[in-house]
């Protein structure tokens, strides 16, 4: 839901940019997919088929093992030795 609403404020500001300087280049959709022709065609799906979609596509999968350690008395998983150490 970070992401959406991320993408959803993207989208404004896309809006107020092109609302002051007209048409935006290809470049400002770069991670927009299929990218869009124009601000117009730039649309957002709801909520609930972004969430889907991102589901189905398996952009999330990556996160379901944290969730379940994340519970009270669930220890998190521990840095590999040697990360982040000054020494």
């Amino acid at each position: 839901m970070i992401e959406y609403e991320a993408l959803k404020q993207h989208r404004q500001v896309l809006i107020e940019i092109a609302s002051r300087v007209g048409a935006l280049p290809a470049g400002f959709y770069y991670f927009v997919t299929p990218a869009p022709r124009s601000i117009e065609d730039y649309r957002l799906p709801g909520l609930y088929h972004y969430l889907k979609a991102q589901k189905e596509s398996g952009h999330t999968a990556h996160y379901y093992k944290w969730f379940h350690l994340r519970r009270p008395g669930r220890r998190t998983p521990s840095k590999s030795p040697g990360r982040g150490s000054t020494r």
